[in-house]
């Protein structure tokens, strides 16, 4: 561990558990070691792995290895304990207590010049440099742990640029996102704004292609597009995803220049059934977003 995090955690002290997070699982908490993006406190383990594959007693060596390179106090606990610290939830016998992360608060994104580009915050800048085309992803009130964990996993998987969701009515970074990121939330910024709708009309005004998903084509005289077509675009682009319940808000709905949705192949779909989960549909839309991404460049 860096000498300040370490200083950090031996002035201040081990919080009580309720102000912390208790990490679970080998795919949290290896990452989470590795990353050093969080202060840790103490690892919690049951003392053997919970499975006979080597790979997973070979990723709780490391585990231990990094524990004891960064001077983290170790203790057994049995099954029971451990099921009492994460809720029941599948730990493979692995708790970490962290404090814990914060997503970086920001304004906009300013235009892209060459292949650089900044998140504005009040207080700063975040630097940006890529390769290709920019890709955002805005979340509108997504408040389902179980669906920002596997929406974070599908950014980190297809190389998003950065994801931002609503400071207010989204799901907290917990450790049920952690783990159902597996993992990627350790290793990936997150950035949270307080106004979405001023976010993507002041981003749109710097130059980025505002993209809206829906579950229905809009009738309202907003343009349309499909996924293909959607993938073709070239400039800077925020794909914006909407509530599990009621998609995207009016206002947010209105500040996006293009809508785009995906059709079912199915005929004979029941009324019920006639959208995707947000955590897919975020899939499949990053995939295609991707698919034919451009290199970065002055007029991208």
């Amino acid at each position: 561990m860096e000498e300040p995090r370490l200083m950090k955690r031996l002035k201040q002290g081990e919080p009580s558990n309720k102000n912390c997070d208790l990490l679970y699982g080998y795919s949290v908490v290896l990452p989470a070691l590795e990353s050093k993006r969080r202060v840790p406190y103490r690892l919690f383990y049951r003392g053997e792995s919970e499975t006979t594959k080597k790979e997973d007693s070979d990723k709780l060596d490391k585990i231990l290895g990094l524990a004891e390179e960064l001077q983290l106090p170790i203790q057994k606990m049995d099954r029971k304990e451990l099921n009492d610290y994460t809720g029941n939830r599948p730990h493979q016998g692995v708790v970490l207590k962290t404090d814990r992360l914060e997503p970086h608060t920001i304004n906009r994104l300013s235009a892209v010049e060459g292949k650089s580009y900044h998140a504005v915050s009040g207080s700063g800048e975040y630097l940006f440099e890529s390769k290709q085309s920019p890709i955002w992803l805005a979340l509108d009130q997504v408040v389902d742990p179980q669906n920002l964990g596997a929406i974070l996993r599908s950014a980190y998987y297809f190389g998003i640029d950065g994801v931002v969701f609503c400071a207010r009515n989204s799901a907290p970074l917990t450790p049920v996102v952690s783990k159902a990121s597996s993992g990627a939330l350790e290793v990936m910024d997150v950035y949270s704004v307080k106004n979405m709708m001023k976010f993507l009309r002041e981003s749109q005004e710097n130059g980025w292609t505002v993209i809206g998903a829906s579950a229905e084509r809009t009738s309202d005289g907003q343009r349309s597009i499909d996924p293909v077509a959607m993938s073709m675009i070239d400039r800077p682009r925020i794909l914006v995803m909407g509530n599990e319940g009621f998609g995207l808000r009016k206002l947010v709905s209105e500040n996006c220049q293009i809508h785009v949705s995906i059709p079912s192949t199915n005929p004979t779909i029941a009324p019920f059934l006639d959208s995707l989960n947000v955590s897919v549909a975020t899939g499949v839309l990053l995939h295609m977003l991707t698919a034919n991404r451009k290199p970065a460049s002055i007029d991208a």
